[in-house]
């Protein structure tokens, strides 16, 4: 999943879990960045579910299952809100109350594991030990994690790739 034009000339993956209390306070941040830099950057969003948050992985995998009925970033909002109620049975109710055909979610849930299991190798293989952890054009970023610092980086990956 994605968020900005994909030919964007900064890739920003983020690495995160729907129960680390700093990625949801950072979530608004990176909005605003996002919004700040329409159309410069692309967010890529990479599930890092870690294992002291029990209900975590269950998360990841509904915001992809809503993702293939077209509705992750409303489920990814619901789920940031909603933390740290991430059980199967609470990700299932939000799911209902969003409308999503349910059938289709349970297939799609259960079949999410492996691209969340991929996230978290693709993850650990880069060196993500903590959530957040934001990539910029595969470089990973070690400022501040606040808005000004990360359109500082944004701003610097565009003078050098052009």
């Amino acid at each position: 999943m994605h968020e900005g034009p994909e030919d964007a000339p900064v890739k920003l993956y983020e690495f995160f879990d729907y129960e680390c209390p700093h990625c949801k306070a950072f979530k608004p941040m990176l909005e605003q960045v996002m919004k700040d830099e329409a159309g410069k950057v692309c967010e890529y969003y990479m599930m890092f579910p870690l294992e002291k948050h029990e209900g975590s992985k269950s998360a990841a995998q509904a915001a992809l299952a809503a993702q293939a009925q077209g509705k992750f970033k409303e489920m990814h909002d619901m789920l940031f809100e909603k933390s740290p109620d991430h059980d199967h049975g609470h990700v299932t109710d939000y799911a209902k109350g969003m409308g999503l055909d349910m059938a289709k979610f349970e297939t799609d849930y259960t079949a999410s594991e492996q691209p969340v299991t991929a996230d978290i190798a693709q993850g650990e293989k880069a060196g993500v030990d903590s959530t957040p952890t934001l990539f910029f054009n595969n470089r990973k970023y070690e400022g501040p994690m606040h808005p000004k610092y990360i359109e500082m980086w944004i701003e610097e990956e565009l003078a050098v790739n052009r």
